[in-house]
């Protein structure tokens, strides 16, 4: 995820927005309603600035503030992960699609960090960059599933960005 500034805010890596200026919010230790009302304001600025220079693909959204200590002032809840996929650099630009893989090939370096959401439903599902159109073969389709259940956050799956089923449980 690149870094992204809204405001007085960055969005890193760690998917929190960090505060960068100001004291508003270095003496409080959460900030419930507020924080809550504060992300979602970061995150539709950001979504509104991304859709607006082309890149509204790539859109993923905070999932909680930080003040400018590093404190968590407010957590979504959502449960997440960032997960490494692997992919053919070419085949994505020529070929049928973007097809990736679990593991480095040394064939084909490329990668992409993708966060991804475990929804009610129980599926991992792909959150903002390049649209997965497969997972290359069942058994990089299960050990992804396996990389993203490892935890205590468990999916039976795994969806792309617009829904469709990438793997289930095997």
């Amino acid at each position: 995820m690149n870094t992204q500034k809204s405001h007085a805010f960055t969005l890193e890596d760690d998917g929190f927005w960090h505060q960068e200026s100001s004291k508003y919010l270095d003496d409080l230790d959460e900030v419930g309603e507020l924080g809550a009302l504060l992300c979602n304001d970061l995150n539709q600025q950001r979504k509104t600035d991304m859709t607006n220079s082309g890149v509204g693909y790539k859109y993923v959204p905070g999932f909680g503030v930080k003040n400018r200590t590093g404190t968590v002032i407010y957590d979504s809840g959502i449960k997440r992960k960032i997960q490494r996929f692997y992919y053919d650099k070419y085949e994505t630009n020529q070929g049928d699609g973007h097809y990736v893989f679990d593991r480095f090939d040394e064939n084909y370096p490329s990668f992409i960090d993708y966060w991804f959401v475990l929804e009610n439903d129980g599926y991992w599902v792909q959150m903002g960059d390049l649209y997965i159109d497969g997972i290359d073969g069942k058994e990089s389709q299960q050990s992804a599933l396996d990389a993203l259940n490892y935890g205590e956050d468990k999916g039976i799956g795994i969806k792309n960005r617009s829904g469709c089923v990438l793997t289930k449980y095997l």
